[in-house]
């Protein structure tokens, strides 16, 4: 089969090629290639050393040298070139304890984690497909490189990366594969948290998030969340994991505070914010769930003032991802009146108001305490009456209310 290689990974491989190495695009852009998508990246693998691919090329960086990795730059961007290679033992559970280089292409390929990511590709040889994966993509199966058991007891993170990859790409995980997850779950405690919230967040943010189910069903859900695997257990998350499937919305990091809300709403706010917490998740995020778990426990508006008083509570920012929640969660959607707000020009909020901390002082409200005071007031007066957010009219009041 043909795959057209961007020009810089032409000129990589051809380079490697005309000074007697084997050199192939390897991994996730093979894959990504034949399954019609454009490539994020593009690694290479070859059989020569880092030293000898270092002389090759103009500019590079020694990205991990110690896993026979460089990183060759071309025009600002950087292709990660790595040596075959056979790892060690993973005492870890995580990383390989050493790194031997290998001349063999088959052996660099074994290592790897599932068929689909152990296919190698050049214009000279075509598609290297010692494992099957172009056959496992063509039917929808996620399968482990020969022995499941061993690929996961080398890196039990790998387990993780078998549930989001099904997810991503719609696939089944192969029988043998996912009973080896079942009984290797408990591993999953010696992969970092980070590693484990990038990967749910990928799974969350793929067009399956229904996926999700997995990982409560292998176990893992019990190793680094008990909390989460109680929902599951007691049947409370099933409409919640459906109406996940159903948000839609502009950006990335919008759909998956969205969904880690809808996810996460049985457990409530408190225990939500402390998983978020323990996953090491940025605080913009933990902050956006907890306001749209609290957000979503109220009862839907049906006027204008109530539309208001929620916008005040939610602020701008907020409430476009807290709309998308409830309609993916099916309730009736009331945006007209948030709509009609933003339209109006309405306030909601202190700095939409006429007046600010110095025409309160101008008007004799004593520096401190009683000027924040004063702008509550008045911001709650425009709620429920937004013809007065005027200056004159709420300079009026100020001055009633001093008298």
């Amino acid at each position: 089969m043909y795959i057209e290689l961007p020009k810089e990974v032409k000129y990589i491989i051809s380079r490697l090629e005309e000074n007697g190495y084997e050199a192939y695009a390897v991994g996730g852009c093979v894959r990504d290639s034949i399954l019609g998508k454009t490539p994020e990246d593009w690694d290479i693998t070859t059989s020569a050393k880092p030293e000898e691919v270092k002389k090759l090329f103009q500019v590079t960086i020694d990205t991990g040298l110690q896993h026979g990795t460089v990183t060759v730059v071309i025009a600002k961007a950087g292709y990660e070139v790595t040596t075959f290679r056979l790892d060690g033992d993973y005492s870890d559970g995580r990383h390989p304890d050493r790194v031997a280089f290998t001349s063999s292409l088959t052996e660099d390929l074994k290592r790897r984690d599932f068929t689909i990511n152990a296919m190698a590709y050049s214009e000279k040889t075509g598609l290297i497909d010692k494992f099957s994966g172009k056959e496992d993509l063509e039917n929808g199966i996620i399968r482990a490189v020969g022995n499941a058991e061993e690929r996961f007891s080398e890196d039990a993170l790998r387990m993780l990366r078998a549930i989001r990859f099904a997810g991503q790409l719609n696939f089944k995980i192969e029988e043998m594969t996912l009973e080896a997850i079942k009984k290797l779950s408990a591993n999953i405690s010696k992969v970092s948290v980070e590693r484990i919230a990038k990967e749910l967040e990928k799974l969350l943010l793929s067009a399956n998030p229904e996926y999700i189910h997995l990982v409560y069903e292998t176990g893992i859900f019990k190793v680094i969340a008990p909390e989460v695997a109680e929902l599951f257990e007691h049947g409370l998350i099933e409409e919640l994991v459906q109406a996940m499937t159903r948000v839609c919305y502009s950006e990335k990091k919008g759909i998956y505070q969205i969904r880690l809300s809808i996810f996460l709403e049985k457990l409530g706010d408190i225990k939500a914010v402390k998983f978020l917490k323990k996953l090491k998740l940025d605080n913009d995020t933990i902050n956006t769930v907890r306001k749209l778990l609290i957000l979503l426990k109220r009862e839907t508006e049906t006027s204008d003032l109530e539309m208001r008083r929620t916008v005040k509570e939610a602020g701008h920012k907020i409430m476009p991802l807290f709309l998308e929640a409830r309609r993916a969660k099916g309730f009736f959607d009331n945006s007209y009146l948030y709509k009609n707000i933003i339209e109006r020009g309405e306030c909601t909020e202190i700095s939409e108001l006429r007046v600010n901390g110095k025409d309160l002082i101008e008007a004799g409200i004593t520096k401190g305490i009683m000027i924040g005071k004063t702008l509550d007031r008045l911001l709650e007066l425009v709620i429920e009456h937004p013809e007065l957010n005027t200056k004159e009219s709420l300079l009026l009041e100020v001055k009633h209310n001093e008298e």
